[in-house]
């Protein structure tokens, strides 16, 4: 199991491991874009491009919409019959 480190602002949080990251992604607390490091890396990496957590981000539902808008005037128009009928 890797070690990882994650930046939130100017801080290094860390060891943690994939299990974590996976609840901290499902949390909202980190996005595909914060930055990441484990010993080996030259370099921090944003979540999205480190290939051994790639599949982590699949497990995460998208974010809920802010509002549900519906446009009524795509909504099909009834006809005279239907209305009768109704």
């Amino acid at each position: 199991m890797s070690a990882w480190w994650y930046a939130e602002k100017e801080r290094r949080i860390g060891p943690v491991g994939p299990e974590e990251i996976k609840h901290l992604l499902q949390r909202g607390s980190i996005t595909s874009g914060t930055m990441l490091w484990r010993e080996g890396m030259d370099a921090w990496m944003p979540l999205e491009l480190v290939d051994e957590l790639r599949g982590l981000k699949a497990a995460v539902p998208p974010p809920l919409p802010t509002k549900l808008f519906i446009n009524i005037q795509s909504l099909p128009m009834a006809s005279r019959w239907p209305r009768f009928l109704a």
